[in-house]
């Protein structure tokens, strides 16, 4: 394997060879396979970069190798790599249960498939946080538990801002300031809601204009920021 990410292992410590070894192993494929990951999304952004490469991984050698290997199946071999690996070979978009291997279909209230009507602006700081540090550092809470699928369909951004948690956001934003600042900014510019990205350390804002989050997106490059901007497909 070989990564346009020089920092990145290419051995057994990447999600995609691991993939690609379940799979061979599963199979009893002999045949080899050169992978080569070009990079464009962060590690530590809390972005499932790396989990969706190795779901990608799955994919692709299955059809590679001709393998009679089903969705259900890769699901399978995706949560034996990772417990959000199968979110990117489920349907889109979705909620996520029990380990996150529990996957259902995130509709509109009338049962079609649910078209955010939003931009969204996603920033990532200079720092990154890895997974098993937030895991960490977050611990249980007594919170009642949200309805993610209400909320969510009601496509309702003061809604989202009043009701939606995250929370890895505490406990992360304790030790990165810069994430409660990008936050703030992203509301100063005209964010609906804006949060932390699962473990971080990426934040995103919705804006209900396109024309507002593109200021808010130029603005944000020219603080050193990665950041990007589209619709929720």
């Amino acid at each position: 394997m070989t990564c346009s990410d020089p920092s990145l292992p290419v051995d057994d410590n990447n999600l995609c060879m691991r993939a690609a070894h379940r799979l061979r192993s599963r199979f009893g494929i002999e045949r080899g396979v050169q992978l080569h990951l070009t990079k464009t999304i962060p590690v530590g952004a809390g972005l499932g970069g790396g989990s969706s490469d190795a779901a990608a991984t799955l994919a692709i050698l299955s059809q590679f190798w001709g393998l009679p290997v089903s969705r259900e199946d890769l699901s399978g071999l995706a949560l034996e790599i990772g417990s959000d690996v199968p979110f990117f070979l489920g349907p889109s978009p979705a909620v996520a249960t029990g380990r996150g291997e529990v996957l259902s279909a995130l509709t509109s209230t009338d049962g079609a498939r649910l078209e955010l009507p939003f931009t969204f602006v996603v920033v990532k700081p200079e720092s990154s946080v890895t997974t098993a540090d937030a895991y960490r550092w977050v611990g249980p809470s007594d919170r009642d538990r949200l309805n993610l699928r209400e909320i969510i369909q009601s496509c309702d951004l003061d809604r989202w801002k009043a009701e939606l948690t995250n929370d890895f956001e505490e406990v992360v934003a304790a030790r990165m300031p810069e994430i409660g600042r990008i936050k703030e900014f992203l509301y100063d510019t005209g964010a609906g809601f804006a949060g932390l990205s699962g473990s971080g350390s990426a934040v995103f804002g919705g804006f209900e204009k396109e024309e507002t989050a593109n200021e808010a997106r130029k603005i944000a490059e020219e603080m050193d920021c990665v950041c990007w901007m589209g619709r929720a497909v």
